[in-house]
């Protein structure tokens, strides 16, 4: 198959399409995840994108995707390119809940902390109920794109250094895409304090962190050689974007640190349960935290 090709089409799964199509228009809410089953992560994610007209009742309940300037934009990819990252991601992180959880998925209340434009919380749909899907961010045109795009679920503006989140409730799962890859030192240990309070007490975290690699992809040269040295001296590496401070403090830049030092942070919180990796995403480490 050449690098061009589109590959399989999703006309493969036409009888299995046909038959969501027909019955999600008068199905429960809690029971359109099992729906949804019937076609694998992949599939549901590009009739995100393609929303071919075969299937309107399909499409009218699945979220609009944002331009490909936006998806560029904030997340360096698009299109395509872009889902499979999505789509990676959340297949190794459903899969390790699913392997440890003792609470099926469909019954877990769901937290994206950073979502975005929704990116990862639309692709949720096929695991979780809409009314326990939730979703924050500190940035108010992130919600507003999400709901234009009719990204479903609870969603709500959250603090840029959050001491508590605005749901009075505790989460099974929580994961933060590509956010503590954003804040200062200060920044980071109060969202893992806050985070904690907040999940379950068998619940699971999943965070994404930055290897020292990425240096060389944002400055290269001597810059890079002396934030690869920082990070190793340190344990943490913080380059703050040009922002209003908050509290004196630049909450918002580009961030490495190590496990060792992400260990000694959480101590008495979290205990790190495992880590994974993709060759997808190159520049994001995934890290399962698990409450201490």
């Amino acid at each position: 198959m050449s690098a061009e090709s589109p590959g399989l089409s999703i006309s493969f799964w036409d009888r299995e399409l046909a038959a969501v199509d027909a019955a999600i228009s008068t199905t429960a809410g809690s029971e359109i995840p099992q729906l949804l089953q019937r076609v694998p992560l992949d599939v549901f994610a590009l009739l995100q994108l393609e929303r071919p007209s075969s299937w309107p009742n399909l499409c009218a309940f699945l979220p609009t995707m944002p331009s490909g300037q936006v998806q560029e934009s904030w997340n360096g990819a698009q299109g395509r390119e872009l889902l499979r990252m999505s789509v990676d991601f959340v297949t190794r992180m459903v899969a390790r809940y699913r392997g440890g959880s003792r609470k099926p998925l469909v019954d877990s209340d769901v937290l994206d902390f950073g979502c975005g434009w929704g990116r990862l919380l639309r692709l949720m749909h096929r695991y979780v109920p809409e009314d326990r899907i939730y979703g924050v961010d500190p940035w108010d045109q992130s919600l507003e794109l999400c709901r234009s795009c009719g990204v479903r679920g609870h969603l709500a503006l959250s603090d840029y250094v959050p001491d508590a989140l605005p749901f009075a409730r505790s989460f099974d799962m929580i994961y933060a895409f590509s956010v503590l890859t954003h804040l200062s030192r200060r920044t980071t240990l109060r969202v893992l304090s806050t985070l904690r309070r907040c999940i379950s007490r068998q619940g699971w975290l999943f965070v994404t962190i930055r290897p020292e690699e990425y240096w060389h992809y944002h400055d290269g040269g001597e810059e890079a050689a002396e934030r690869i040295a920082a990070h190793r001296r340190d344990g943490f590496c913080f380059v703050p974007h040009d922002r209003v401070p908050i509290d004196g403090d630049v909450t918002y830049g580009d961030t490495t640190f190590t496990l060792d030092w992400l260990s000694d942070a959480i101590d008495g919180d979290w205990i790190i349960a495992g880590t994974d990796y993709s060759m997808g995403d190159l520049l994001q480490v995934v890290v399962t935290l698990r409450p201490f």
